[in-house]
């Protein structure tokens, strides 16, 4: 596995994920030896846990549908939603809906990625805060490219971020799955520490998120270390996912919403923006467009 520098809080350190995309049944018994690129699953759930108030309270989705399975063997769902990988690159998007109890009006969730059940990785984090009564849902949806080793397994965990009395029940999710060809070019960027000040107003921005971690970067991808943008190389088709974490300090810790979007020599990419609403602290995770020709630059 190729993590051991990504295994920082969610809610702290911004991550991008990079891949260039060249091309465009009954559950398995076994992962195969390896995977076949362009395999993929969807596993589903009905009504799930009830998260009851505190921070930390967490809940594990355990899948327990198949609603797509290539015959390859590229992934196995195991007892109690935990999912097998084959070695290499994985596509994943994930998604959840919950709807309020009672007790309030307030409750938060960070939703992450975790392998091997203790990995919890900064990649594909996102977050969901409410301020509505009972009976009224959120949504949650989050996606990341992940590298893991033959037989590494994936979980997709929910955790309160709030010390409200409102409890928040679970009412469906999906994990959806592509084994990804390892002969593309990817590039994964993170940050090692905060950025304080990052934007200090209500109304600042936009500010470019810098990277001074490559845990990948393929000859497709030029980036300098410390430096926010991202020069693409080989012209093409480009996925691209953004996912940076906020937290709220000072005296104004309440009430904030932040846009990320992306830029593509300096102008937004058309749909790529996402907003998260942060009470103290939250994650926004952006899934690009296609980006057409190499040589150009890519920010966030």
């Amino acid at each position: 596995m190729q993590l051991s520098r990504s295994l920082r809080q969610a809610l702290n350190l911004p991550i991008a994920a990079f891949l260039l995309v060249l091309t465009v049944g009954p559950l398995n018994a076994q992962l195969a030896d390896s995977g076949t690129p362009g395999d993929r699953a969807v596993y589903t759930l009905g009504t799930g846990a009830t998260l009851a108030s505190g921070i930390g309270t967490s809940v594990i989705h355990g899948f327990d549908a198949v609603t797509v399975d290539d015959t390859a063997d590229s992934f196995e769902l195991q007892a109690g939603g935990l999912v097998g990988l084959t070695e290499g690159h994985h596509l994943v998007l994930y998604g959840s809906r919950y709807i309020n109890g009672a007790g309030g009006t307030r409750s938060g969730l960070d939703n992450t990625i975790v392998i091997n059940g203790t990995d919890t990785l900064v990649y594909g984090s996102s977050s969901t805060y409410t301020r509505d009564g009972t009976n009224n849902n959120h949504f949650v949806r989050g996606g990341a490219i992940v590298e893991v080793a033959q037989g590494d397994t994936l979980e997709i965990q929910s955790q309160r971020t709030d010390n409200n009395a409102q409890t928040i029940i679970q009412q469906d999710a999906d994990l959806q799955l592509v084994k990804l060809d390892d002969n593309l070019s990817y590039a994964r960027l993170g940050v090692l520490f905060d950025f304080q000040n990052f934007m200090s107003s209500a109304s600042a921005g936009p500010a470019a998120v810098p990277y001074d971690i490559q845990d990948e970067l393929d000859p497709a991808f030029g980036h300098n270390e410390g430096e926010s943008q991202i020069t693409l190389n080989t012209p093409g088709r480009y996925l691209v996912f953004a996912n940076t974490g906020v937290r709220i300090s000072g005296g104004n810790r309440h009430r904030q919403a932040i846009t990320q979007r992306l830029t593509l020599d300096g102008s937004p990419v058309e749909d790529s923006s996402t907003v998260v609403y942060v009470r103290y602290a939250g994650s926004a995770d952006s899934l690009g467009g296609l980006l057409e020709y190499g040589s150009t630059s890519l920010g966030m």
